[in-house]
């Protein structure tokens, strides 16, 4: 079975023309099931970064409904999915805060700030009344979660960087 933990059924992907009302809305993607499927908005994508970023989000909500058992359908483990597919996509530490030379904190404010207002936003298509709440309720401990992505962002960005010097640990 697909749904759930440990499921074995293949992920489907589509490009298509997406229609402009209901759920898919303004969406320049969006994953759906059963079976389970990442739906690309050939009509919203218009370039190659766009195109990464949509598949990564989607990626991420593949992640959490077939491997984590998340009920998409449900507006708190939507919007925890919603939280982590923003923090990894639209609001990636490496392609939205790369461009701004900022301490620390003002780059965490930021990121937390980006990553709220996409997954509300996403969740809002769903769930328009109950949105902010449920983002609100997972937000801190679904920004914190990073799985299937063991290290935190700093430390696959050092990584990264040792590998292209030639340091990285080869296991």
């Amino acid at each position: 079975s697909g749904s759930g933990r440990g499921g074995g059924d293949p992920l489907l992907m589509f490009c298509t023309t997406c229609a402009s009302n209901g759920p898919e809305g303004t969406a320049r993607g969006f994953f759906a099931s059963p079976p389970a499927q990442i739906v690309m908005c050939a009509n919203r994508l218009h370039s190659e970064s766009e195109i990464e970023e949509t598949l990564v989000h989607e990626l991420v909500h593949a992640v959490d409904h077939c491997t984590r058992g998340i009920d998409l359908a449900k507006c708190e483990d939507l919007a925890c999915s919603e939280v982590r597919a923003a923090r990894e996509a639209e609001c990636s530490e490496t392609t939205y805060l790369k461009a701004f030379p900022l301490p620390d904190v003002a780059r965490s404010f930021l990121h937390k700030r980006c990553t709220r207002q996409h997954a509300t936003q996403a969740t809002r298509a769903m769930f328009p009344m109950r949105a902010e709440s449920c983002i609100e309720a997972a937000f801190a401990r679904c920004f914190n979660d990073h799985v299937p992505f063991r290290e935190q962002p700093q430390q696959v960005e050092e990584a990264v960087a040792m590998a292209g010097e030639g340091k990285a640990d080869r296991r």
